[in-house]
């Protein structure tokens, strides 16, 4: 049974339908839904950091002039 007050502050914010749908996401894993919720967000904001890292070498690498070369380009797309 899901009641404490720190799960529903943290599912205040999600519609009723997604409410429902993470708290029995959570009893089937049996967690609590908060716990739940935390590691998706952290799951969320470390693959939104790791894309912009990514992102910002890529934009660096562009703005050097460090592009794939004809061969590398055809390599990549020929099918294995």
């Amino acid at each position: 049974m899901v009641s404490s007050d720190r799960n529903a502050s943290a599912l205040s914010l999600l519609d009723p339908d997604r409410r429902a749908a993470f708290v029995a996401l959570a009893a089937s894993r049996q967690r609590q839904p908060a716990d739940l919720l935390n590691d998706a967000v952290d799951a969320f904001l470390n693959l939104d950091a790791w894309q912009r890292t990514e992102i910002e070498a890529a934009l660096r690498e562009a703005e050097a002039g460090d592009f794939a070369s004809e061969d590398e380009v055809e390599v990549a797309f020929t099918p294995r």
